[in-house]
Parts: structure tokens; C-alpha cells; sequence
């Protein structure tokens, strides 16, 4: 059987480019630090297009 000693290092080193920019991308969406600022932002959001002092840039649909 020719399985290496290290499996981990012999995957890593067989990862393209876009495998581990998907690794990166998803080690930042998985933090607390990303949901908080991800909900922050939606709260702000939210705020700015409901207070009518400001352009509503995301305008609630008008069906007819």
C-alpha cells in the first residue's frame, strides 16, 4: 500500500488554486467576527431604506 505517512500534507500539496481559495473563503464566513459584521450591515441596511429622509435604493415592489 503506498499511502503516505502524512495524508494531510500529500492533500494539501493536491489542492488547486480555486480549492484553496474556497478553503479561505470559507474559514472567513465561519468566524464570529463575520456574522457580526454581516449582521450589523444587514441592521444598517435595513435602517437606511426604511428612514425616509434617505434615497430608498431597495424599494419594496408595488404590485398592481
Amino acid at each position: 500500500m503506498n499511502t503516505p505517512l502524512n495524508w494531510h500534507r500529500a492533500h494539501k500539496a493536491s489542492l488547486s488554486l480555486g480549492d484553496r481559495a474556497a478553503d479561505q473563503v470559507r474559514n472567513g464566513m465561519g468566524s464570529w467576527a463575520f456574522v457580526f459584521c454581516f449582521g450589523l450591515f444587514m441592521a444598517v441596511w435595513a435602517a437606511l431604506n426604511t428612514i425616509a429622509a434617505f434615497h430608498h435604493w431597495d424599494k419594496y415592489p408595488l404590485y398592481c
